[in-house]
């Protein structure tokens, strides 16, 4: 299963019409792109057999605004993950407390090193300020 989840506090369904559309234009069968409130139950509609979602892909959900929130969204990633989930995070960095979330994401998930110069769209390139992060799901 691979998930496109989009956080509406800000009430902007727009970027769940644009996943899910994304997933359709580039053939992913096994996909979905949904509303999710973080820390809230997660329905098993997300889940593949394996009770986790494969592939979760999210965007621009730790800007510092969101600060509060940080525990329900790690919450949240770690419900919907199992050992081998695979999580890629493009986000502008904005404000150190970033930072913050990425350390103690790094308790449940190991970083993959991205080659930016060669491996990535040009939105990302090497003097971009997007960050790109891929992360998988360890064993706790």
């Amino acid at each position: 299963m691979f998930l496109v989840f989009n956080y509406l506090k800000d009430g902007d369904i727009k970027s769940v019409e644009l996943s899910a559309e994304n997933l359709r234009r580039n053939s992913v069968v096994d996909g979905k792109a949904c509303i999710l409130l973080w820390g809230e139950d997660t329905s098993t509609s997300f889940m593949n057999e394996n009770g986790c979602v494969d592939v979760i892909v999210a965007s621009d959900i730790i800007a510092f605004p969101y600060k509060e929130n940080f525990p329900l969204l790690l919450k949240t990633l770690l419900t919907l993950s199992k050992t081998g989930t695979s999580l890629w995070i493009a986000y502008e960095p904005r404000n150190v407390v970033e930072a913050e979330f990425f350390r103690e994401l790094s308790l449940h998930f190991t970083t993959v090193d991205i080659k930016r110069e060669n491996q990535l769209h040009a939105d990302f390139a090497l003097n971009s300020p997007i960050e790109l992060h891929h992360l998988v799901r360890h064993l706790n």
